[in-house]
């Protein structure tokens, strides 16, 4: 599967830092993975679909976390949104 890119943001609170991952349409698909880079310092971390390109409405799209490594299980392929990830010791 080809490496998916992201537009990033960064902001940090004390020992919390929150990243924010966007992804354009036609990026992710069912079982796409992207590395956060934070490795196993994820405290929560939250997918936002903005729109589902078959029918222009929102769509559902499960993630599961395995050490800062996001795999993307959505409802229908190429859904657009932004992955909201929490780190700590960062």
């Amino acid at each position: 599967m080809a490496a998916v890119a992201a537009t990033t943001e960064q902001h940090s609170s004390g020992d919390l830092t929150l990243y924010t991952y966007t992804f354009a349409t036609n990026q992710i698909t069912d079982g796409q993975t992207f590395d956060t880079g934070v490795g196993d310092r994820v405290v929560i971390y939250h997918y936002q679909v903005t729109g589902d390109p078959t029918n222009n409405t929102g769509g559902a799209c499960a993630v599961d976390n395995s050490a800062g490594v996001i795999t993307f299980y959505p409802a229908v392929d190429n859904i657009a949104g932004s992955l909201f990830v929490y780190a700590t010791g960062v």
